[in-house]
């Protein structure tokens, strides 16, 4: 079963169960996943890396919100955005935690033998992208340059 599919299944449950959370979150991932096979002149189901891509650029958005929100006072707002953002994690890969990202980065810039952060990046990236936050990446590489 693709991605998509299961998405499509999830949200036929959560219509039967009136889990109005979870289908609008699952209404909107499907549109944009819609959108994207249009742009893209795609007449069938997206891959699943792509996919998985659009989730995580809609989980990054929720991360932001959350954040703006906690900072603005809102915590109402931030506290639905969470919920959305739980929602959407179910359909992302596991992620490396923090000390494992900075074991493959390490090795990858031993490896490659990247003199800069801009080229060391783009080798991590190559390898741990989809699996790690860029956010954690970047933090990981520039902490192995200062060494």
């Amino acid at each position: 079963m693709t991605l998509r599919e299961r998405i499509d299944q999830d949200l036929k449950t959560a219509l039967r169960a009136h889990d109005e959370r979870t289908l609008l979150v699952l209404r909107m991932v499907l549109s944009v996943i819609k959108n994207k096979a249009i742009a893209e002149k795609i007449s069938d189901n997206l891959p699943d890396d792509k996919v998985i891509a659009i989730i995580n650029s809609e989980a990054k958005k929720r991360e932001d919100s959350i954040r703006m929100f906690t900072d603005g006072g809102r915590t109402d707002l931030a506290d639905k955005e969470k919920e959305e953002l739980k929602i959407l994690k179910q359909y992302l890969p596991a992620q490396m935690s923090d000390e494992e990202v900075e074991r493959q980065v390490s090795k990858i810039v031993s490896v490659s033998g990247a003199k800069d952060f801009v080229t060391a990046m783009k080798a991590v990236m190559a390898e741990l992208k989809g699996k790690a936050d860029g956010r954690i990446i970047s933090d990981a590489i520039k902490r192995a340059f200062n060494e």
